[in-house]
């Protein structure tokens, strides 16, 4: 079924439902960012890092636990550190670790936008 313009197929939360509008928020901000790795994988520029660190959070993403690390993405003429939270898989949870060497790609028009070429693990930089 076609909707007519100027019909919200999906009509927002009532304004005093805030835990709604939160949960809004939250999946708009994880379908940007998709949208946005998806375009650096597409389209960024290849590189190898270096995990530096890796601590483990509380938060748990589909069953998999997400680590707070820091990588050095090697490149010239100076490699520089970002903190990425990372989803591991539950069933390798050794799937990262210090001393490790990834493959990402890298904005470079802002190099602080990283992400991992690791199909087991997901990478989520911060800005």
């Amino acid at each position: 079924m076609k909707i007519p313009p100027g019909i919200d197929p999906a009509p927002a939360p009532a304004p005093d439902d805030a835990a709604a509008l939160a949960r809004l928020r939250r999946h708009e901000f994880v379908s940007s960012w998709i949208a946005e790795g998806r375009e650096i994988e597409r389209h960024g520029t290849r590189a190898t890092a270096q995990v530096l660190t890796v601590e483990r959070t509380s938060t748990i993403v589909n069953g998999d636990p997400m680590v707070l690390a820091d990588i050095a993405v090697q490149v010239a003429p100076t490699p520089y550190t970002v903190a990425m939270n990372v989803i591991v898989p539950a069933d390798e949870p050794d799937r990262l670790r210090i001393g490790d060497l990834v493959d990402v790609r890298f904005d470079p028009r802002t190099p602080a936008r990283v992400v991992l070429c690791d199909a087991r693990l997901i990478g989520i930089f911060f800005h």
